[in-house]
């Protein structure tokens, strides 16, 4: 009768170096007091940042500022309340609140090139630019993030904004930051699913205008009448590892669970990083009576699937000598962190 081989699932030792979702520390590069608007509120509103500049509005008019000092170079009176601003293919777009509309303004001469009516959805809040479509928010109820055709102006499908009372939005790299008046933070969020990634603490609780500049966050604060550069670098959580959730390997992620000296064990787990975040390593740790078999670990490689956000599929294919006693881990870590699981 030919002898057995025999496996035992041990599951690793999570190693906790990144939560999820977290909250953050972030580094501020540069600040510099806004220019309010008018009395009696004297509003610090939109921030975008493009070709070099800082674009800011208050309650009153649209700034050139210099990226560095935030000295102003050049200053046009707006009307209609400009709650954000963002700088897309090359112009400088706002939320404007009447009429409630997506304003678009020449960089140079801050003149008026045309708008879109977004009345239907509301007064829009926070805007962005993902490099195909806008986005802007709205405050509600419901509190909701639209999709915006920017060639032709139409207003496509929403979901629900994860900040409270949204009022500014920015986009980096498959990301959201999405911020509210009342909270005190920014929020990470997935561009594709609205999942929440992380969170991280602001100077003040009423963050009013978002943009990106490429490497770093820009924000006013209305308390502090500020603009912020923030360095949003480790606003990151880090990797899961699970079971495959298929037959043979839902409990254990090994397929077959015993077998022969001639059979082929698949191992296998399922990599999620919710930033995508590629691995630099997916293993196997592989013990026969607490010994390592030869060559243990050993590296898992990637069925085809290299969308991280959404769980990618890695497996390694072995035959082990006819034994009984043999446990296994799975072990995993990226750039930022090891992975939990």
């Amino acid at each position: 009768m030919p002898r057995t081989v025999s496996l035992a699932c041990v599951l690793a030792t999570a190693i906790l170096l990144l939560a999820a979702p977290g909250s953050w520390a972030v580094t501020v590069m540069n600040q510099f007091p806004a220019i309010p608007g008018g009395p009696p509120l004297y509003f610090v509103e939109g921030v975008a940042y493009g070709d070099g500049y800082v674009y800011y509005s208050n309650s009153e008019a649209l700034f050139q500022l210099d990226a560095t000092t935030g000295a102003p170079l050049k200053q046009q009176a707006v009307s209609g309340f400009i709650n954000d601003l963002d700088w897309v293919n090359g112009e400088v777009w706002g939320s404007r609140v009447t009429p409630p509309s997506i304003v678009r303004f020449d960089p140079d001469t801050f003149a008026e090139l045309g708008s879109f009516d977004v009345t239907a959805a509301g007064i829009p809040e926070g805007i962005t630019f993902d490099g195909t479509l806008a986005l802007f928010s709205v405050d509600g109820p419901p509190a909701l993030v639209y999709e915006l055709d920017p060639a032709t102006g139409t207003v496509g499908a929403s979901r629900a904004s994860l900040a409270t009372d949204p009022e500014a939005l920015a986009y980096s790299d498959g990301f959201l930051w999405e911020a509210g008046k009342v909270e005190g933070e920014i929020h990470k969020v997935n561009r594709n699913t609205g999942q929440l990634i992380a969170s991280f603490p602001t100077p003040t609780a009423d963050t009013h205008g978002m943009g990106w500049d490429g490497q770093y966050l820009w924000a006013t604060a209305y308390q502090t009448s500020m603009v912020y550069q923030y360095d949003v670098s480790d606003v990151n959580v880090g990797p899961t590892l699970t079971y495959v959730q298929t037959a043979g390997y839902q409990t254990d992620g090994v397929d077959p669970d015993s077998g022969s000296s001639t059979t082929w064990f698949d191992f296998r787990c399922v990599y999620t990083d919710a930033d995508n975040d590629a691995p630099w390593y997916v293993l196997v740790s592989i013990r026969q009576n607490g010994v390592p078999v030869s060559g243990s670990p050993f590296f898992l490689t990637n069925t085809g699937d290299y969308t991280y956000d959404d769980g990618a599929i890695y497996s390694y294919q072995k035959r082990l000598p006819a034994a009984s006693n043999y446990t296994y881990r799975f072990f995993a870590a990226n750039q930022f962190a090891n992975a939990t699981g």
